[in-house]
């Protein structure tokens, strides 16, 4: 048999009606399910004794590969991660994207002695080879080995060939440059852990994406909260999401580089912050969290509310100015808890602390004096 496939081209296929295993080929996002992706597909459309993906080829060598077998119980010794007898083939035919052992065997004599050898028995006679190329680099190659009672393929079948063709070369480069992306994130996130200042990535929101370690304990200092849920405090996440919408805005006014922000969760502190919009999409921001610098109340926020927050809070340690500011907030004790990681008694003895501290009597005066 001799089947004539190097050419496939979308516009040569029969209309056939599309099959729901192409869904899970267009859907995939890593090998394994692109590789059960295209079993199903080639169960319900192609006929099949074995298949194999070979991929990461290094001198027409796989290095890795998949194996199905219609046939479970069937022993086919045929190594995965094997293309002897189609090198040479593809050593005088390069960047080819289809061939079958047919073709190979016109050209070489030696052929049918390199398979025999692989296997003297596979139980078929014909396979059918999709090369996926970069460049002149063979990436992949998905062999696909037809029954002894399979003698040729109709016109439908080679149109399914082509499809699968078509959509397993879109769903290698994307898993290609969704590995180079993961590659060069990680890159990003180590560099970024390991840099010595207080500074980290937000998203329009002020929600932290990706921070330094400074950064990091400068998020759960006296907080109680786990490092991969650290969160800017309240007030410099809402100063700092108020400053990002500026800066987005059509009609936006002149935004200064430098925002100051009174911040209760680390006392009567002065921190400057300097965001800068980083070129992603959606938008991401680098902010420079500076070292704190004290600062007298009056070089706050000069809002009424602001300077009482100031001077009532500093009489507290950071774990109960948060507690505070969440009651603030409208939040009841078992909110708070949860919200901290901690015990409902800790909040009672903590917000007991408070009213102590500030000479207050319940929940209602505190609200006042915060808002």
């Amino acid at each position: 048999m001799l089947l004539c496939l190097d050419r496939l081209e979308p516009n040569c296929a029969v209309e056939l009606p599309l099959h729901p295993s192409r869904n899970a080929l267009l859907a995939a996002l890593d090998i394994d399910r692109l590789w059960q992706a295209c079993v199903d597909f080639i169960k319900a459309v192609l006929p099949c004794h074995s298949c194999s993906l070979m991929y990461d080829i290094e001198g027409l060598r796989p290095q890795r590969g998949y194996h199905h077998q219609a046939d479970p119980h069937l022993q086919v010794s045929l190594p995965v991660t094997s293309l002897e007898v189609a090198a040479p083939f593809l050593h005088e035919h390069p960047r080819i994207r289809c061939y079958t052992f047919s073709q190979i065997a016109q050209h070489d004599a030696q052929a049918q002695a390199r398979l025999q050898a692989q296997h003297p028995a596979p139980g078929w006679h014909e396979f059918i080879h999709l090369a996926f190329w970069e460049g002149d680099a063979l990436e992949a190659v998905l062999s696909l080995r037809l029954p002894d009672t399979h003698t040729h393929l109709g016109a439908a079948e080679q149109s399914r060939l082509t499809e699968l063709y078509i959509l397993l070369e879109a769903g290698l480069q994307r898993i290609g440059a969704l590995s180079r992306l993961r590659a060069r994130q990680q890159a990003c996130e180590a560099l970024l852990e390991h840099l010595p200042d207080t500074a980290l990535v937000v998203d329009a929101h002020a929600r932290p994406l990706q921070m330094t370690r400074k950064a990091r304990a400068f998020c759960t200092a006296g907080e109680g909260t786990a490092a991969a849920n650290a969160r800017l405090s309240p007030a410099l996440e809402r100063g700092l999401a108020q400053w990002i919408a500026q800066t987005q805005s059509r009609h936006r006014p002149q935004v200064p580089q430098e925002l100051t922000v009174l911040d209760p969760v680390h006392g009567r502190l002065r921190l400057r912050i300097t965001p800068r919009p980083v070129s992603t999409s959606p938008p991401a921001f680098l902010v420079a969290v500076l070292e704190a610098a004290e600062a007298p109340v009056a070089a706050l926020p000069a809002a009424p509310y602001a300077q009482r927050q100031a001077l009532a809070l500093q009489r507290l340690s950071p774990s109960e100015r948060r507690v505070a500011m969440l009651v603030a907030q409208g939040m009841r004790n078992a909110e708070i808890a949860r919200r901290l990681c901690r015990s409902h008694k800790t909040i009672e003895s903590q917000l007991s602390a408070v009213f102590r501290k500030l000479d207050l009597a319940n929940r209602s005066q505190l609200v006042r004096m915060m808002v």
